[in-house]
This record gives structure tokens, sequence and C-alpha cells, in this order.
């Protein structure tokens, strides 16, 4: 938020320093019709890139949270990922007991 007012208030410097040294009359704040036109312009397009470095700053920190968030999510699964196989491994041990047991009472029966 200081940058977007630091942006403004150089602009607002800008256009009072070029008025008072750069403008006819020299060494006054007043200006003719054709000097107010050039102020006016510097003071907008002053403004306006205020606005364009704001929103440029603001998508930039948005865009650093979703690569932070990103990087949490890869971690997550990443850790998921390491944990998974001994999981599927322990299911598979249990299923193939289970099996194991099955055929042992089927065969029993017989």
């Amino acid at each position: 938020m200081r940058a977007d007012w630091a942006g403004i208030g150089a602009t607002t410097v800008a256009a009072v320093e070029g008025s008072y040294c750069l403008l006819p009359p020299l060494n006054s704040i007043a200006t003719n019709r054709n000097s107010t036109a050039s102020l006016v312009a510097l003071i907008f397009v002053g403004a306006f890139i205020s606005v364009l470095v704001r929103l440029l700053r603001s998508n930039h920190d948005r865009l650093k949270a979703a690569l932070i968030h990103a990087d949490e999510l890869r971690a997550a699964l990443d850790e998921h990922a390491h944990r998974g196989p001994s999981r599927i491994r322990r299911a598979n041990h249990l299923c193939e007991r289970q099996v194991l047991r099955h055929f042992q009472v089927c065969a029993r029966g017989n």
C-alpha cells in the first residue's frame, strides 16, 4: 500500500516541480493552457503506472502464495506416496494370509 502512495506522491512532486521549474511562466506554479494539458497528462500517466505496479505486485504475491501452497501439496503427496506402498504391501500380505487360511480350511474339509 505504501508503494501506491509513494508513486502518487512522486507524481505530484514531479508535477509541482515541473510546473515551477520547467513550464512557462518560469518560477511560478501558475501555468498556461498548453502547460496545464501537459501536467494533466503527467499526473494521469503517473497514476496509471502506480495502479499497474500495484496490480503487478498483487498478482506476484498471489502467485507466490500459490506456489508455496503447491509445494506444500507436493510434499504431502510425496509423504503419502512413500507411506502408500507399505500400506499396500500390508494389505496384500493380509489378503494372502486370508486366502491361505481359506485354502487350508478347504483342504482340511476335503
